[in-house]
C-alpha cells in the first residue's frame, strides 16, 4: 500500500464538503452616479424574494453626482415579508464602493439621512455613515445573524433615538469596528431574548446609557470604548452579561475583566468639537495595545488596517499608527473566499492543521480574460491581505475556463463560517509562485501526492517534490 494516497483522499473527501460552492455565487446591484439605481432601497427592493440558492445579493453604494458628502436621504427596510430563506451564503449585503467609503469621520463618505429596519435573517450593513434618523431606531434589528461593521452612527435626535435597537424576534446581532455617538437615549440597546455582540467600537455622549443590556438579553462585549453617557456608559439592567473583558468606560461601570475605569475622553482621541468629532485615538490614549485579541471573528479597525499594529490589540473601533503597506497594490483584482464548517455546511466541530484547501473555478464564477493565460498572476493571502499562503496550481486551462487550485490554511477552524481568505489576480508582470512542496510537505506526513493529471504513459510527478 503507498502511504501517500491516505492522506489525499482524505483531504479530497473534506474539501468537497468545506467548499462545495468554492467561489461563492453573487449579484451586485449598483447605487448611485451613472449606474442602474439611484435610491438603496430600490436595489434591495430588485432582489429575488426567495434568496435560496441565489448567493449573496450586494447592493454596492456609490456615490452621486459632485463631490462629498454624498448624501441618500430615505428609509430602508430589508424585510422578511419581501425576503426569506436567507442563509450565511444567501444573503443580503449592503456596502460601500472601496472608493466612497468613510476615513472614520463624518462627512467623508456615503451617508444615508434616515434609519434601516431588518427583519432578514444573516443580512449585513456596512461602511455607511447614519445621521439625522429621527426614528426611535437609526438601526432596527428583528432578526438572527446580524451584521454590522465600519458603521458611523450619530445625531439620533428622537425623544427615545437609539442607535442600534435588538428588542424584536429574538433577534441575533454582532456590531464590530463602529462608532457611536450623539444618540439622545442609548447606543446601543438590547431587550426580550435578544444576543448582542459588540466589539471593537467607540460609543461617546449619549443622553441616557452607552451599551443597555436589559430585559432578558444577553450582552458580549469586548474591547469597547463607552465614554460621557449621562446615566451610564455600561448598564445590564435584568439581564445576563456574557463574554465581556477589556472594555473602557469614563465612569465605573465597564464589564468584565482587564477594564479600564473613571478615564477621560479628552485624552482619548483627536476631537471631541461637536460637528468635527474624530475618534481615532491619540498618541497617549490608554486604550492602546489594552484590548484582547479576538480570534477567529475581526482582524482590522474601522480604517480597514490590519489589528494589531502595536503589541497588542487597542480598544475601540481604531487600531492607532499605520500598518505597513498593501504588498497586493499591483492585483488589479482580489476575492475573499470563505470556510463554512459549520452544520450547515462541512459540519467539521474540530480545528484541523496544515489542511490543503481544494478551490474549482470555471466561467461562472471567474473571469479567466482577467488573469494570465496559465494563471502565473495568481496569490492567495490570509485575512490581512498581508501574509501569503502557499498555494500549487494543478490544473489552468483558459481555454476550458476552468481551473484547480489547492491551496495550504495554516488552521480550519472548526464550527466557524466567517473565516476567510483572499484570492488576487490581474497583474501582468506576476510570474508564477505555484509550489506543490509547499503545500503537501513532507513535514505534514505527506510521503506521496499523485495529481494523476498526465497524459497516456507521462511519469506521475509527485506533488510533495
Amino acid at each position: 500500500m503507498i502511504k501517500g494516497i491516505w492522506p489525499m483522499v482524505l483531504c479530497m473527501s473534506i474539501i468537497s464538503l468545506l467548499l462545495s460552492d468554492e467561489v461563492a455565487a453573487q449579484t451586485e446591484y449598483n447605487v448611485g452616479y451613472g449606474y442602474t439605481y439611484s435610491t438603496i432601497q430600490q436595489a434591495i427592493d430588485s432582489i429575488p424574494a426567495n434568496l435560496y440558492g441565489q448567493g449573496e445579493q450586494i447592493v454596492v453604494v456609490h456615490r452621486k453626482a459632485g463631490s462629498a458628502p454624498w448624501v441618500y436621504d430615505e428609509n430602508i427596510n430589508i424585510s422578511s415579508g419581501d425576503h426569506y430563506n436567507a442563509s450565511s451564503s444567501d444573503r443580503i449585503r449592503i456596502t460601500v464602493d472601496e472608493d466612497d467609503r468613510h476615513d472614520g469621520t463624518s462627512s467623508s463618505g456615503i451617508i444615508l439621512d434616515g434609519k434601516i429596519n431588518i427583519s432578514v435573517n444573516h443580512s449585513v450593513i456596512e461602511w455607511l455613515e447614519i445621521r439625522n434618523s429621527n426614528a426611535e431606531a437609526a438601526i432596527g434589528c428583528a432578526a438572527g445573524s446580524i451584521m454590522l461593521k465600519y458603521l458611523l452612527l450619530h445625531d439620533n435626535n428622537h425623544q427615545d433615538g437609539v442607535g442600534i435597537e435588538a428588542a424584536v424576534n429574538n433577534p441575533n446581532v454582532t456590531i464590530q469596528n463602529c462608532i457611536i455617538y450623539n444618540m439622545n437615549k442609548h447606543a446601543v440597546q438590547s431587550a426580550n431574548n435578544a444576543v448582542i455582540s459588540i466589539e471593537n467600537s467607540t460609543i461617546y455622549n449619549c443622553g441616557d446609557c452607552g451599551i443597555d443590556i436589559r430585559d432578558g438579553s444577553t450582552g458580549h462585549v469586548q474591547n469597547v470604548i463607552s465614554m460621557n453617557c449621562t446615566v451610564q456608559d455600561f448598564r445590564n439592567w435584568r439581564a445576563t452579561w456574557g463574554t465581556i473583558r477589556n472594555n473602557m468606560s469614563s465612569d465605573n461601570t465597564a464589564p468584565g475583566t482587564n477594564c479600564l475605569y473613571n478615564k477621560t475622553a479628552s485624552n482619548q482621541f483627536i476631537s471631541l468639537t461637536s460637528g468635527s468629532e474624530n475618534f481615532h485615538l491619540k498618541a497617549n490614549s490608554s486604550a492602546i495595545d489594552s484590548g484582547y485579541t479576538i480570534i477567529n471573528s475581526i482582524d482590522d479597525d474601522i480604517d480597514d488596517q490590519l489589528r494589531p499594529i502595536g503589541n497588542a490589540w487597542d480598544i475601540g473601533a481604531d487600531e492607532y499608527g499605520v500598518s505597513s503597506g498593501d504588498p497586493y497594490e499591483n492585483w488589479a483584482y482580489s476575492k475573499t473566499l470563505y470556510l463554512n464548517t459549520t452544520s450547515s455546511g462541512a459540519n467539521v466541530s474540530q480545528d484541523i492543521n496544515n489542511f490543503p484547501v481544494l478551490i474549482r473555478l470555471n466561467a461562472s464564477n471567474f473571469n479567466f480574460l482577467q488573469a494570465k493565460g496559465n494563471g502565473d498572476d495568481i496569490r492567495f493571502s490570509k485575512s490581512d491581505n498581508q501574509t501569503a499562503i502557499s498555494y500549487e496550481i494543478e490544473r489552468w486551462d483558459s481555454a476550458n475556463q476552468v481551473a484547480e487550485i489547492w491551496v495550504k490554511i495554516d488552521t480550519v477552524f472548526g464550527n466557524s463560517n466567517i473565516q476567510n481568505f483572499e484570492m488576487y489576480w490581474g497583474n501582468a508582470s506576476a510570474s508564477s509562485q505555484s509550489n506543490g512542496a509547499a503545500v503537501f510537505s513532507s513535514s505534514y506526513d505527506y510521503e506521496g501526492v499523485w495529481h494523476l493529471d498526465e497524459d497516456g504513459s507521462a511519469q506521475r510527478a509527485d506533488a510533495t517534490g
